[in-house]
């Protein structure tokens, strides 16, 4: 049919042949060659004939072996049968013709094979060379050829086609509009950009962890560079300040004496300013949760006012759906009254003409009556009997004709109310059927309504227990962040306490292991007792007194003035072993004393001072030592007591019988003889001070290590627990928001059910009053026909009596009629005329009584039609009102939601001020806190070198040999002194070696490491940028995909619809149809929908209509899919079988007239589809279990069939 295809592209590809070997139910190998054209498989059921379908979705990749209906792939195998053996291979070839190249390979011929063993192996090839299962897809793709394309037409696929859901119907659509490439190429963008985006993640992961230890490594880096340096500076401040340390140490300890006064008053000011700030920061954070609570409370307010809008907006547009409705019922009722008022007017004209026909007519018998008389008075004298009898019989055949029409209107006015009554049986049929489908739409919609009713509720019960959850959370979420930055104040806090304790510990511990304090005498014999053998004399010295005593820390000053220069006493087992070599004692470089173990006296007259005014305590109850130093601790402090003032010491003093020594508190001591030392004590700790505090430092650092260390886990914990949280509402929030969602939802969904609920309850009276207005009319045309009937039969009674009456005047009128026959010839045609002029008037008369009848009726139509324009011109006006309403509360709407989004952005704008505002109190904070600890650094090292100042001078010669190689006593002698700002060089050396101290242990290969990190960082940086630019370019490929995805698919669709509605027009004769989206404005996702109208029936969804219809409506939509995009060729498998005679040669023309563009493969039971064949196979079992083909004449169709 030239034109009905459109423009399509001339190549096309054949099915030239099918082979199979062990598959299924064909044992042998076998070959069905196919040539242009219908080419129809026969053969009796279970014969194997759909078997060839399942051989042609074999191949081309079927891999659900229950729609190959089998349990399981091994079916495909030929299982065996009682003659022969199972075999152990199945194989299909499908051999195509590509003359055309409409398969992108350049063969004439192109062959896909597919193996499948008992082992289970699968093979694919393609032109006989191995193939992937991916790569025969590619092939076919958009071809409309595949197993799931719109080719293969099987046993069910058209009830499938019919029952299935939208979605999977628009599968053949897709396939027929060529978008399955695009659809695969999109789909692998998709996994590509999910893999790139995957890529991202890992590549970010690492990037996040090398640039973490990036930030370490380039701190380790830093503090390597500055190690280096400030090591550097400091061995070259230290050989140029080493010459001139003897002249300088005066004036250095009188400037860190001012120094430590300076930092003292910076470090309380540094306190009081952090003090500050941190309570500046308490007030801005509760500010910030005031207006985080007005934020939440607007954003609440901007979701109820957003969700009324659109429930406002959907009001509105039902009211314009309402007024359009009514505006096209308005139309039609306009144009009804103007059609029946015309038609008045018309009638109305007929009945004046038939009014103004019969007074014609009556007058034209009027004239032939006297005629007839003038005659009957010339004849009257001739044949006065003659004329006296054909009156007589006239009148009687007159009364025969009127009879006869009488008889003619009665019979067609029976036959008239009978049709009347069938038809208005028929409608009331179709209307209660209606009114019974109303009612059942009704009790469906009424259950749908309590459904989403209930639905709403629980929604709503949902959102309101997430927000309370939510609510609760964020409380928590408060709770938690003021923990944490108590904790992390209080870890801050305990680690620079930390840092400063053992700062001090290290100090203490290298004066102590210098034996710092100590004299040169006692200093020289303890170095010499720990390189002496084990038999030397000096293993007789057991230690300082210092090393047996240990008392509190806040009690060490008061046992060091109490001792005096006792705690350098060495003590001995056995003093005269220790000075039995004189040379022990010769070379002594200072004043040594000696407590031998074995000559201390008893301690005698000891009295107690608790009951005296200012007794504090015994100096021995403050010390602790080891058990064989009890004696050692009596002897030095067993008469020493402890008093609050010194005049207390006076008294008691005085009192005293028994020779006590008395110390004050404040280093105050008065001795037996009346002695009194006061005055400062020295600005050096003492030996005792410094092991006590560096006792109570090994504990409190572990102390504070177990604190920090608690602090940390505390914190860890509290940082979880807030990340649980956040995650908590996180989710909570996207809880609501679904809720919400699906609450606006169901509520759009509730308003549509009451429509349809409100639409069809407005029906149902409607159709019921019609019902019952068609009930009194079939009662009236039943009363009507029955009396029609009854006057009927006294019609054929009189007639019979008067055809008899007739033939007795005729007998009498055949006997004179000779004698008058002139006279008779006139006065019969005068008569004739005069009954042909009574007839028309009385046809006439008739018309005129019609004419009135239908002018009466059109006039209450009229009326009809103007009730129903006054009730749609109410409910437009109700429906506008509707409009006007909502227009202005989605006005206020709008106005309220502008105003919250106004009042949340100015709140955040506050809101981000003030956090702008903490973060600056932060970092002040943060630098005061720097500040500080580099103060309190400082005040310590100063405070530490007016300690060690002595101890400087002592060793000088031998650190500045020991460090710098340089021999100071050799090149003093030629040193000359040269002024300098050696203050500067102290206080940089210092520096230096604070900073040095601060870094810490400190990694030198850090350097290295550092730049190999950058060079790593900086090429996951651009891995990074380019899967990131890879990203953007799928996903700009994505939306290009969609984009010509919908244009196609849009464009095939149309084609489609448009040939659909052709051809159920021309399969079913008449009606009407149609395809539809679901979702139209989702052309990419939107399901399919087929609704049908065969003649004389509803418009109704395929799945309503019968068997035969919808295999009809299936055949019609899959042949508009050929007539839109022909396939190469088709197998359809007995979707004739439920198709009659009539629809089955409708269905044969519409093959034919496809095969000039397809390939048809037909199998079939019906003699006229095998009629249409070009080429015919016969397929039967000879065997049972395998199928053969045989030779089959189209003569013995029918037997086949």
């Amino acid at each position: 049919m030239p034109g009905l295809w459109g423009n399509h592209e001339a190549q096309r590809v054949f099915l030239k042949r099918i082979s199979m070997s062990g598959f299924k139910s064909f044992a042998d190998r076998v070959h069905l060659t196919f040539g242009p054209g219908v080419t129809c498989i026969v053969g009796p059921n279970g014969c194997g004939k759909s078997n060839v379908v399942d051989s042609f979705k074999w191949v081309l990749g079927e891999q659900s072996a229950k729609s190959l209906r089998g349990r399981q792939m091994m079916d495909m195998i030929f299982a065996g049968c009682a003659t022969r053996r199972a075999a152990s291979v199945a194989q299909v070839d499908l051999l195509f013709d590509n003359a055309d190249r409409a398969l992108p390979l350049d063969r004439d011929e192109i062959t896909v094979t597919r193996k499948l063993y008992r082992s289970g192996e699968s093979d694919y090839l393609l032109n006989h060379e191995p193939a992937r299962l991916k790569d025969i897809r590619e092939l076919f793709m958009d071809t409309g050829v595949g197993t799931e394309a719109y080719s293969v037409i099987e046993q069910g696929r058209v009830e499938r086609l019919v029952q299935s859901n939208p979605v999977d119907r628009r599968v053949i659509f897709e396939e027929a509009a060529g978008i399955s490439k695009y659809k695969a190429r999109r789909k692998e963008a998709q996994r590509k950009l999910e893999r790139t985006e995957q890529n991202l993640l890992r590549v970010a992961d690492i990037i996040e962890e090398v640039e973490k230890r990036l930030r370490s490594v380039k701190l380790q880096a830093g503090k390597a560079r500055s190690f280096q340096e400030y090591d550097r500076r400091l061995r070259e401040l230290q050989s140029t300040r080493s010459m001139a340390e003897y002249h300088r140490l005066a004036a250095g300890i009188q400037e860190n004496a001012a120094r430590q006064t300076q930092l003292s008053d910076a470090v309380t000011e540094l306190h009081a300013r952090i003090s500050r700030f941190e309570a500046d920061q308490a007030e801005l954070a509760t500010r910030e949760d005031g207006l985080n609570a007005e934020i939440a409370a607007a954003d609440n307010g901007l979701v109820r006012a957003q969700a009324a809008i659109g429930h406002t907006h959907e009001r509105i547009e039902s009211a314009r759906r309402r007024i359009e409705e009514q505006q096209a019922l308005l139309a039609r009722a306009t144009q009804q009254l103007e059609a029946d008022t015309q038609r008045i007017a018309t009638v109305r004209n007929d009945l004046d003409g038939a009014e103004r026909n019969v007074t014609h007519l009556q007058q034209q018998s009027d004239i032939l009556h006297a005629r007839v008389d003038e005659n009957l008075e010339e004849d009257r004298q001739l044949a006065r009997e003659l004329t006296r009898i054909q009156a007589a019989l006239e009148d009687e055949k007159a009364g025969i004709v009127e009879l006869l029409r009488q008889t003619a209107q009665a019979h067609n006015e029976v036959t008239r109310l009978n049709t009347h009554r069938e038809s208005l049986l028929h409608q009331k049929g179709r209307l209660s059927q209606r009114v019974a489908k109303i009612s059942e739409e009704l009790r469906g919609w009424f259950d749908q309504k309590s459904a989403a009713i209930e639905q709403l509720r629980e929604i709503e019960r949902l959102v309101n227990a997430e927000e309370e959850k939510l609510e609760a959370k964020r409380a928590e979420a408060a709770r938690i962040d003021r923990v944490r930055a108590e904790l992390a104040d209080h870890l801050a806090s305990a680690r620079e306490a930390r840092s400063a304790m053992a700062s001090r510990q290290d100090v203490l511990r290298s004066l102590d292991v210098k034996m710092d304090g100590v004299g040169q005498g006692a200093r020289s014999l303890l170095e010499a007792r720990q390189s002496a053998d084990e038999g030397s004399p000096l293993s007789a010295i057991r230690g300082l007194v210092a090393d047996f005593f240990e008392t509190d820390i806040e009690h060490a000053a008061v046992i060091e003035a109490a001792l005096g220069d006792a705690d350098q006493y060495l003590v001995v087992d056995d003093g005269l072993a220790l000075f039995h070599d004189p040379r022990l004692h010769e070379g002594l470089a200072g004043r040594v004393t000696v407590l031998a173990l074995d000559h201390l006296p008893p301690l005698i007259n000891v009295r107690s001072f608790a009951d005296q005014p200012g007794f504090i305590a015994h100096a021995v109850d403050w010390v602790r030592t080891p058990e064989d130093m009890t004696q050692l601790g009596r002897h030095l402090l067993g008469k020493t007591v402890v008093v609050r003032t010194l005049a207390d010491a006076l008294r008691m003093m005085r009192d005293d019988l028994y020779n006590h020594r008395f110390v004050t508190l404040d280093g105050q001591i008065v001795e037996p003889d009346g002695r009194v030392s006061v005055g400062p004590a020295a600005s050096t700790a003492g030996l005792i001070s410094r092991k006590s505090e560096l006792r109570d430092l090994a504990v409190r650092l572990e102390e504070v290590d177990e604190r920090i260390t608690t602090l940390a886990d505390q914190l860890n914990r509290t940082q979880a627990e807030a990340d649980h949280v956040l995650e908590v509402q996180q989710q909570l929030r996207s809880s609501i928001h679904a809720a919400q969602t699906s609450a606006v939802e169901a509520r759009a969904g509730l308003q549509s059910i009451e429509e349809s609920i409100r639409r069809l309850s407005s029906e149902r009276p409607l159709i019921e009053s019609e019902v019952a207005m068609l009930e009194r009319q079939m009662d009236e045309a039943l009363a009507r026909s029955a009396e029609r009937r009854a006057a009927l039969e006294g019609m054929e009674r009189e007639n019979a009596d008067r055809e008899a009456a007739v033939q007795r005047l005729q007998d009498r009128i055949d006997q004179t009629v000779e004698k008058r026959q002139a006279c008779q010839s006139r006065l019969t045609e005068m008569r004739v005329e005069l009954g042909q002029l009574g007839e028309k008037r009385r046809t006439m008369t008739e018309r005129v009584a019609q004419l009135r009848t239908a002018a009466g009726e059109l006039e209450e139509a009229v009326q009809g039609w103007r009730r129903d324009l006054e009730q749609c011109q109410l409910r437009i006006a109700d429906s506008q009102r509707q409009i006007v309403e909502g227009d202005a509360e989605l006005h206020r709407l709008e106005a309220e939601s502008a105003r919250l989004e106004a009042l949340g952005a100015e709140l955040r704008r506050r809101r981000e001020l003030m956090r702008l505002e903490l973060e600056t109190l932060s970092e002040s904070v943060k630098t005061a806190r720097n500040d500080l600890q580099d103060t309190e650094t400082s005040l310590h090292q100063v405070q530490m070198a007016l300690a060690e100042a002595k101890v400087r001078r002592d060793d000088l010669v031998a650190r500045t040999l020991d460090e710098l190689g340089v021999d100071l006593v050799a090149q003093y002698e030629s040193y000359e002194y040269a002024e300098a700002d050696w203050a500067a060089v102290e206080a940089e050396i210092a520096e230096l070696r604070q900073k040095i101290q601060r870094l810490g242990n400190v990694n030198l290969d850090a350097i290295a490491e550092l730049e190999e990190l950058e060079q790593r960082d900086a090429f996951l940086t651009g891995q990074r940028d380019d899967l990131t630019e890879s990203a953007h370019q799928l996903q700009q490929l994505i939306e290009k995909l969609n984009a010509e995805s919908q244009q196609r698919f849009q464009e095939t669709f149309d084609q489609i619809r448009e040939h659909f509605r052709g051809l159920f027009r021309r399969l079913f004769g008449g009606g009407k149809a149609d395809i539809v989206l679901e979702n139209p404005e989702d052309v990419l996702e939107s399901g399919v929908e087929i609704v049908a109208q065969p003649p004389g029936k509803e418009l109704q969804s395929i799945s309503l209509m019968s068997g035969g219809e919808k295999s009809m409506t299936a055949i019609a939509m899959m042949m508009s899919i050929f007539k839109s995009r022909p396939s190469p060729f088709a197998i359809l498998d007995e979707v004739d079988a439920a198709l009659d005679e009539a629809n089955n040669e409708r269905f044969n023309q519409i093959v034919r007239e496809f095969v000039e563009h397809s390939q048809f493969i037909v199998i079939t039971h019906s003699r006229r589809t095998m009629t249409i064949a070009d080429h015919l196979y016969g397929i039967t079992m000879q065997e049972p279990g395998i199928s053969t083909l045989v030779s089959v004449q189209l003569e013995s169709m029918a037997e086949v069939a």
